[in-house]
């Protein structure tokens, strides 16, 4: 009987440590109910701090541009655009970095977009911002546009949730991807700044704020060679002295056709399109960030948790992974303060959680390579 009994323990022994490595262990996972809850938590405390940080910045560009132009000091050089801006960075290491432990990068986009309410709000209570029947019914559906995307988002075939150095260097050299991230995503940002920056320093003339440091300035006979240079004369130039003249060229030609169209346009609606330009770019941007930062807080978790096991960061995989978060998530903070700077919170931020819940979805589901993973219904 005891014979009985121990061969019957060695052969489920061997079993388990047959099945063992195709078996993922779940023993340090939560609960997915529980792991969605303290992530939706976290998302709505970040919500919270990035309304308020978002509205401090707001609030302080409306001060600073009721003064006079002696007495205007730069951002870092006033303390209410500081406290909003730490507030606004802190909400997306938060409600990035701390969520992505818990939820999918899918459902951190749209759970983040609830912070378009608490931006009413603070719109309202601190800028003084009214609050319009349209906002209440783009809110209205915000929201239901998230509850729709958390719940058919669950619907799919098993999605990867741990990724180790091996994995992402397979998800960076496919052919896909590279073509995705370069035809349509970085060409669109690289275009929209562009035009928004050209835009900007049109509206910014027509204010008369000049010497703004991210102003381009207009073209003189003193600059880089002069406006023959500058109209394509390149003979007897290098080849990176032809590509700045060329360069120049094209900045004048689109600041040019941007000054042409703008001219029976209203202060109002060039303040509005800069604002949405800077809104489209930051959020595009965003999304970016969203997805290289899932990827590399799992290669941390994982190497520290000793899931993944050898050197999971000296490939140059993880290296433009980190690279291009940390390049994203600048960006975006700088195109989200000058579309704040352009126009109303009310208006910048909806646009930049839409344009930030869409392309991080996008992001997400081509560079995880997950398009098969989904129903088509």
């Amino acid at each position: 009987m005891s014979s009985t009994l121990s061969s019957t323990s060695s052969a489920s022994a061997a079993a388990t440590a047959t099945a063992s490595p195709d078996t993922p262990s779940v023993s340090h996972d939560l609960n997915p109910a529980i792991s969605f809850i303290i992530g939706t938590a976290i998302i709505l405390g970040a919500s919270v701090m990035n309304a308020a940080g978002l509205n401090f910045v707001k609030l302080d560009m409306v001060r600073t541009m009721a003064l006079p132009k002696s007495q205007r000091r730069r951002e870092f050089l006033r303390p209410l655009w500081l406290i909003g801006m730490t507030l606004y960075i802190a909400s997306q290491l938060i409600g990035s970095t701390l969520a992505l432990n818990y939820l999918r990068a899918e459902y951190v986009a749209p759970l983040g977009a609830s912070s378009l309410i608490f931006n009413f709000l603070f719109a309202s209570w601190l800028v003084g911002t009214p609050v319009t029947r349209n906002d209440i019914y783009g809110t209205i559906i915000v929201v239901l546009g998230v509850i729709g995307i958390v719940a058919f988002g669950s619907i799919n075939k098993g999605l990867v949730t741990n990724i180790d150095l091996n994995l992402l260097i397979e998800l960076w050299s496919r052919v896909g991807w590279l073509c995705y991230f370069i035809i349509l995503g970085f060409l669109p940002i690289f275009i929209v700044y562009i035009g928004a920056s050209q835009l900007e320093t049109v509206v910014f003339d027509r204010m008369d704020i000049l010497g703004d440091p991210l102003v381009t300035p207009k073209p003189t006979s003193r600059s880089s060679g002069g406006w023959r240079q500058a109209n394509g004369g390149t003979v007897g130039l290098g080849w990176w002295e032809t590509v700045k003249v060329k360069w120049q060229s094209w900045m004048h030609w689109t600041r040019g056709w941007i000054e042409n169209w703008s001219v029976d346009k209203s202060d109002k609606t060039l303040t509005w399109t800069l604002g949405i330009c800077w809104a489209c770019c930051g959020g595009a941007l965003a999304g970016g960030t969203l997805v290289f930062a899932k990827a590399s807080v799992k290669l941390v978790s994982g190497s520290l948790s000793h899931k993944n096991t050898g050197n999971q960061f000296g490939h140059p995989a993880a290296i433009f992974t980190f690279i291009f978060m940390g390049v994203t998530a600048i960006l975006q903070i700088l195109c989200l303060n000058r579309a704040l700077r352009a126009y109303d919170s009310t208006l910048v931020v909806p646009v930049f959680y839409g344009v930030y819940t869409a392309s991080g979805f996008l992001d997400s589901l081509i560079f995880n390579d997950e398009v098969d993973k989904y129903e088509t219904w």
